[in-house]
């Protein structure tokens, strides 16, 4: 079988199991195929070393990669039609102590109405008609990016809504999305900085990873503008922490925080998947900024809601509340 027809009904089998990730992981003389699914990491396929390799190049040349470079790390990014949709992919390539190349492909998969939680339904209008920072924080693959999106998409009608991250994830044509190309000298600080030049209502931040990143986004928040970004931690009262530790201090904080929102997807019983938002706004948040917390009462809480509802089972309980 020739790579491209493989490569087709293996993205085919993915979408339609909505797979969030698909691994080519080389063993010797094989290669293991993996995918992630809500419940976890699943053993798909065996294949002969040598033919997978020509799977991966296929896939790595319509990413546009560099097909001959088996060592270093790379990304790229294609695009796949399933059912009338489009699903981007996001490529990430690195050779072993061995050199032998492992590919990782992220699957992401248009926008849902109905996947968004009612937590963050309730305060969104309001968040939404202010300035200053909003950040969304959970593992990889919570959905943050798409969260971001849904809420600039939903409630900034008439307004110039601009992102800039490292690689663009969704696409979304109503925004003006820029990306991270190191080797035209286009950084993520850089970026910002030249966004902010073109005055957008609305700032879509990929993720603040650095000291650079969080002080470009105060800056921003701080003339006007509301930003939505990640960051990474373990719940939401951690964020206020992560944020002092890349410069920000608690008066900055209360200055521009306007909403925390920590995100996990869950599977339900009913073999769907649904969004949990465990949120920090108002008196909540400035409590948190001056008195650091770390419980995680709240997101427990609304898991035992649904769990005595019936919607999620213990095995889901115990394995999400600790965040």
């Amino acid at each position: 079988m020739p790579p491209e027809i493989y490569t087709q009904q293996l993205l085919q089998f993915a979408c339609q199991r909505e797979v969030s990730d698909i691994f080519f992981l080389p063993k010797g003389t094989e290669t293991i195929i993996k995918m992630r699914e809500m419940d976890g990491l699943h053993d798909y396929q065996i294949l002969d070393f040598a033919f997978a390799q020509g799977v991966v190049n296929y896939l790595k040349f319509t990413a546009d990669m560099n097909i001959s470079e088996h060592r270093r790390p790379q990304v790229g990014a294609r695009s796949f039609y399933q059912q009338q949709q489009t699903v981007n992919l996001r490529l990430s390539s690195v050779g072993d102590f061995s050199n032998q190349e492992s590919l990782v492909i992220r699957l992401i998969y248009p926008l849902k109405q109905n996947a968004q939680a009612e937590q963050l339904e309730h305060v969104a209008t309001q968040i939404m008609q202010q300035t200053g920072l909003i950040l969304f924080s959970g593992p990889t693959g919570s959905g943050k990016t798409t969260s971001m999106y849904y809420l600039a998409k939903k409630y900034a009608q008439n307004k110039f809504v601009l992102a800039v991250e490292d690689p663009v994830e969704v696409i979304e044509p109503d925004f003006l999305q820029v990306q991270v190309n190191k080797r035209a000298q286009m950084g993520y600080a850089d970026l910002i900085r030249t966004s902010l030049r073109h005055r957008p209502d609305i700032l879509i931040l990929g993720e603040i990873r650095d000291e650079e990143t969080a002080r470009m986004a105060l800056r921003a928040a701080l003339s006007g503008h509301l930003v939505i970004s990640t960051v990474h931690s373990r719940n939401k009262y951690a964020v206020v922490g992560r944020m002092m530790e890349l410069g920000i201090n608690q008066s900055e904080l209360e200055s521009i925080l306007t909403c925390i929102i920590y995100q996990r997807l869950l599977p339900q019983q009913n073999n769907t998947v649904k969004t949990y938002q465990d949120l920090l706004v108002g008196e909540d948040l400035r409590n948190a900024i001056h008195i650091p917390q770390s419980n995680n009462e709240d997101w427990q809480l609304l898991l035992q809601n649904d769990l005595r509802k019936g919607l999620i089972d213990e095995e889901t309980y115990r394995l999400y509340k600790a965040g």
